[in-house]
């Protein structure tokens, strides 16, 4: 009994699996590629925000190392 129970689970996803490949079948292969070229320029494409926002913590990393130097090789040892 546990066997067909489990037959019965798979023919559902096996069926749901289908039903979304003929949908992508109703989409003709310009609308297909013209999705995917979208969805690639979204990922590739930097906007001045990203560009800004790594500019700044580039420019606190240096503040963070010239503020370390300063403080710790500014004092003198001997005194």
């Amino acid at each position: 009994m546990g066997r067909k129970d489990a037959r019965r689970q798979q023919l559902h996803v096996d069926q749901y699996r289908k039903e979304i490949g003929n949908e992508e079948y109703k989409k003709t292969k310009k609308e297909i590629k013209k999705a995917r070229s979208k969805a690639l320029a979204k990922d590739a494409n930097w906007n001045i925000r990203d560009v800004a926002m790594i500019s700044f913590a580039m420019l606190v990393l240096v503040f963070a190392v010239y503020g370390f130097f300063f403080i710790y090789l500014e004092s003198d040892p001997r005194s």
